[in-house]
């Protein structure tokens, strides 16, 4: 919001390195330390607080949340209900606007009795020792603005489901006869848990009745934000729907686009380029093409500088992001097709009569009645124990003892990122970091995925139907009942794996397609679990039996990964029981593959 008060010139010179502070007996503005108003003796108002402050004489200050043009954000907690809200004191400033004033307390009135689910619920409002404030419902997750700046732009499904919430939201504030004028990234907060990118918007308590609606507070004070607020919102003039309607066509470019729609790097040059009509129009990326040209041009009809040709309402802009969702809904397999995407591992129909013949006389000896069929890219791992760590190995593999290992399922090779990009494309989940656009480099299809945090390969492993294995399975998968030190046997062979010291490299290892080498293959058919790509498991960086050796690492802190990776230059990292931890936020040369339960059934 546009909050700047009085110019430099008409604050009052008492020290020019001061911040502003106000007097509101005299309504004279100054830059100084002081704490007291120089002409009156009155104390300056502030909207800063002191944890442990009480204010009204209800609501004790916690700790700040976060600050903007508005005023201050605190968590705070109700003195009688003991409940946890979010305090909101407003800058002392906008008081001395009587506009300000009068708009406040009627409209915190009325948005304290406006209900929606995809709006933050006001509790109470009101004024205490010349502070305003507004107290809200406390929310858990983060803004808009933060997760565009971690990711840089939304896959068009996730932005349209999306944009459908915040459009409810404001939709059902026009019905109440409410006008926001201050949408923004900023002001949308996507919440943490629950139901997946659940949406609420923000700040809906200094929103203006439709019937009155004024962006002028006098003093040079003017809601909105720059690059969000519509040029007749700028200049001062009429506003109605229309006017949100610009809001939420920006904030929808900026969720597909990673960047607001108006060329300009100073707040000045984006001012006019709005008032100008100046956009900028969508790029040609693989992804951005899947999005129906109509809602592409209703989202750049949404900003255009004459309310005139944009969209009359906000139901008619989200009317295009329900088709949108609709098209590509059922352009999904013609896409996935024309990318060479088949069906997703462990996603339709069974193995047929074929496959499964194939299945039952792999590695060339029939399985036993016992024995269940594998699911298709996936081998059976029989249940007994196995030896787990060497003594001779690295203080963490100590100590090498017989443990017992259930009946698994496990990938025979790591998941590639033609087998990522399904899930990416069917759930709207973020890409991997290793990607430069939603999708994976051209020819790179069956190269093992990288680049991705412990979370998101549990998440592919999930929407695949299986999980993660545990180190101790990830293990037994590699070495077997024998104890060999690498997947092949105990021989050293540097040519088998794909490793930074492979002698077939003459210009340094690269990641290469899954099962290239066919040598690094573990008694159960599991390949590349020596070199290619780290892998991670589902466990926690702990000791696996009694040990002396003591690691302040050791606890919930990294987890397991398992595997050499073809930027490896020490053949220890190729043995089946080296053992590397990582934080399972950070994201590298880390693939991963999946485990799935042995239904007894099958």
């Amino acid at each position: 919001m546009m909050a700047s008060g009085e110019s430099p010139s008409k604050a009052r010179p008492e020290d020019s390195r001061g911040p502003i502070k106000v007097c509101l007996t005299c309504r004279s503005v100054f830059r100084t330390h002081r704490d007291t108003c120089p002409k009156d003796g009155t104390v300056f108002a502030t909207s800063e607080l002191a944890q442990g402050t009480i204010l009204a004489g209800k609501y004790v200050v916690k700790d700040e949340l976060g600050r903007g043009g508005m005023g201050v954000v605190y968590r705070a907690e109700h003195l009688l209900m003991g409940k946890t809200m979010a305090l909101k004191v407003i800058h002392p400033i906008l008081s001395t606007s009587k506009k300000f004033v009068e708009m406040f307390k009627a409209e915190a009135r009325h948005a304290a009795t406006f209900r929606h689910d995809n709006v933050v619920t006001v509790h109470d409002f009101g004024e205490s020792e010349g502070r305003f404030y507004l107290v809200t419902e406390l929310l858990e997750g983060e803004d808009l603005q933060t997760l565009l700046r971690r990711s840089g732009s939304l896959t068009p499904g996730r932005a349209f489901k999306m944009m459908l919430q915040i459009c409810d939201a404001v939709s059902a504030a026009h019905s109440a006869g409410i006008l926001h004028l201050d949408l923004k990234s900023e002001n949308v907060f996507i919440l943490a848990g629950g139901e997946e990118d659940a949406v609420k918007v923000l700040d809906f308590g200094l929103a203006q009745p439709k019937d009155s609606a004024t962006v002028e507070l006098g003093d040079g004070m003017t809601i909105g934000t720059i690059g969000y607020m519509a040029p007749e919102q700028i200049m001062g003039k009429h506003v109605d729907e229309r006017t949100d309607v610009y809001a939420l066509g920006v904030i929808a470019y900026e969720m597909l686009a990673g960047r607001r729609p108006f060329p300009g790097e100073s707040k000045d040059d984006i001012l006019q380029s709005q008032l100008a009509g100046k956009t900028l129009r969508f790029a040609k990326t693989a992804v951005l093409k899947t999005v129906p040209k109509d809602t592409k041009k209703a989202i750049m009809a949404s900003f255009s500088a004459d309310a005139a040709k944009r969209p009359s309402s906000v139901e008619e802009l989200a009317g295009s992001f329900r088709r949108a969702l609709d098209e590509m809904q059922g352009a999904a397999p013609a896409y996935a097709r024309r990318h060479g995407m088949g069906r997703a591992r462990g996603e339709g129909k069974g193995p047929t009569f074929v496959q499964k013949l194939r299945l039952v006389f792999a590695r060339g000896k029939k399985k036993s009645a016992e024995e269940p069929l594998a699911p298709e890219g996936m081998v059976y791992v029989p249940p007994g124990e196995f030896l787990i760590g060497a003594w001779g190995g690295a203080s963490d593999e100590r100590p090498a003892l017989m443990i017992p290992c259930g009946a698994f399922f496990i990938d025979i090779t790591p998941v590639t990122n033609l087998d990522y990009a399904k899930f990416v494309q069917a759930t709207d989940h973020r890409p991997p970091i290793t990607w430069k656009t939603l999708s994976f480099p051209p020819g790179t299809g069956e190269l093992p995925v990288t680049g991705i945090t412990w979370q998101d390969a549990a998440d592919y492993a999930a929407w695949a139907g299986k999980r993660l294995p545990t180190e101790a399975e990830w293990e037994k998968a590699a070495r077997g009942t024998d104890g060999r030190v690498y997947p092949w046997g105990n021989g050293w062979d540097p040519a088998f794996a794909n490793w930074g010291g492979n002698p077939r490299f003459q210009g340094g290892a690269a990641v290469q397609p899954v099962g290239s080498f066919p040598e690094d293959k573990s008694p159960y058919g599991c390949l590349d679990m020596a070199g290619h790509v780290k892998e991670w498991t589902a466990s926690w960086y702990k000791p696996h039996g009694p040990t002396d050796f003591k690691s302040e690492d050791f606890g919930e802190k990294f987890k397991v990964v398992r595997g050499g990776s073809f930027l490896s230059s020490d053949k220890n990292y190729l043995r089946t029981t080296n053992r590397s931890h990582v934080r399972p936020e950070e994201a590298g040369d880390i693939g991963f593959r999946c485990a799935k339960d042995v239904d007894i059934r099958e």
